[in-house]
C-alpha cells in the first residue's frame, strides 16, 4: 500500500496516464512494465544527469526535456496508472572512467518476482553496474543530501565515490 501512494511529482494526468496504458499494451505485468520504459527511453534518448528542478512527472513530460530523475517520476506516475506499486530509487550508475553524477531510476513491484528496477533515461533494468542509496516515494525522499539555507553567499557541494567491484561477475 506505501508504494501505491503518488505524491505531487508522481501524480498522472490524463494524458500521462492514457499513454502509459497505450506504450504498456496488454499482456505479462513485467512485459507491460519493461514496455513503457523502453518507450520513455525512445522519447526522450537524450535525457541528462543534472541537478534537481522540481518538476512534476507532468510538467517534465510537457516541456519535452527531462532529466533522469523527471523520467523515473514519468515511469513511476505510468505505473500508477496501471494500478502498480512503484518507487524511487536514487543512487549512481558506472558511467565508466572519471566522475559519475548522482543517478536516479525507478522500481516497481512484480509479484512472485519483486522489486524490478526500470532505468527509463537508458531503457533498461539496473545491473550490477547501479549503485542503489535509497528508495522513496518520490526524489524529496530519497534526495542524497537535503537541507535549508539562509543569507548570503555562494555553496557547492562536491562528492567523490568510488566502488569496487567484489568479484568479476557482471
Amino acid at each position: 500500500p506505501m508504494f501505491r501512494r503518488i505524491t505531487a511529482r508522481t501524480t498522472p494526468d490524463a494524458t500521462l496516464a492514457e499513454w502509459a496504458r497505450d506504450m504498456a499494451g496488454s499482456g505479462e505485468v513485467l512485459a507491460q512494465l519493461h514496455s513503457w520504459n523502453l518507450a520513455l527511453c525512445q522519447r526522450f534518448p537524450d535525457a541528462a544527469d543534472r541537478p534537481d528542478r522540481g518538476a512534476t512527472a507532468v510538467e517534465a513530460l510537457e516541456g519535452g526535456d527531462p532529466d533522469c530523475r523527471d523520467l523515473a517520476h514519468i515511469f513511476i506516475a505510468g505505473a500508477s496508472a496501471l494500478g502498480l506499486p512503484a518507487r524511487y530509487v536514487s543512487g549512481y550508475r558506472n558511467c565508466g572512467e572519471g566522475t559519475c553524477p548522482p543517478h536516479g531510476w525507478a522500481e516497481a513491484w512484480v509479484d512472485r518476482l519483486g522489486w524490478i528496477g526500470f532505468d527509463p533515461s537508458a531503457g533498461i533494468s539496473p545491473d550490477a553496474n547501479y549503485v542503489r542509496m535509497a528508495t522513496a516515494l518520490d526524489f524529496n525522499g530519497a534526495a542524497p543530501i537535503v537541507g535549508i539555507r539562509q543569507g548570503e553567499g555562494v555553496e557547492e557541494l562536491s562528492v567523490e565515490l568510488q566502488v569496487e567491484r567484489m568479484n568479476g561477475d557482471a
